[in-house]
Parts: C-alpha cells; sequence; structure tokens
C-alpha cells in the first residue's frame, strides 16, 4: 500500500436485526411500515468506536469487500455506522 493508508477491519458483522421472533423470521418489521431496524452486536464495541476514530481522521473512506452478500452488507452497516 502506498504511504498513508491505514487498513482497518470491522472483523465481521457489526450490526444485526431486533430478537422480535416475526422480526427474526422475516427479516423486516411488518407492524412498523416494514422498515428494518439494526442493533449494534453485543462485543462490537470496541472494534466500531476504533473504527470511527480512524475514520473521523481520515479524509476518505474505502470500505472494500468481498464477492458475497454478506460482505456487501457489512459495508453498507459500516457506512451507516462511520
Amino acid at each position: 500500500l502506498p504511504k498513508g493508508p491505514s487498513p482497518r477491519a470491522p472483523k465481521g458483522a457489526p450490526k444485526m436485526s431486533p430478537q422480535d421472533k416475526l422480526f427474526r423470521k422475516m427479516g423486516f418489521h411488518p407492524y412498523h411500515g416494514w422498515e428494518a431496524e439494526y442493533h449494534l452486536l453485543p462485543g462490537k464495541e470496541k472494534v466500531v468506536a476504533e473504527l470511527q476514530k480512524y475514520a473521523a481522521n481520515a479524509a476518505s473512506i474505502v470500505l472494500a469487500t468481498d464477492m458475497d452478500r454478506e460482505g456487501e452488507a457489512i459495508a453498507w452497516h459500516l457506512r451507516e455506522i462511520l
């Protein structure tokens, strides 16, 4: 890498959907306009705080993903968090 970029990893998905039984089964909330609601996963506070610290001082952020949808979802959640 050229001088300057400092790669950081989220170490897996930072968010999840609520624990409502119907919500877990369907992936969205039918009682609230069909919108998804996500919460920070327990144990991810430290890595998210570190990523936010680096993001606050960065001129730009590149969210590089692998080729599956899970990577795209992680990048989307990071975009929302950062």
